[in-house]
């Protein structure tokens, strides 16, 4: 989902705290969307 945001941030700022920080996020987002499908079944 923000696979595309954090390869910009990779190819212009490069800050490791900016991109740990924006794929933290993305996982967080995959987890909650697999516990809400999880949920609905």
């Amino acid at each position: 989902m923000l696979t595309p945001v954090i390869a910009l941030v990779q190819n212009t700022i490069n800050r490791v705290m900016v991109r740990f920080s924006l794929f933290a996020l993305s996982s967080l987002v995959l987890m909650a969307i697999t516990a809400r499908s999880l949920l609905a079944l």
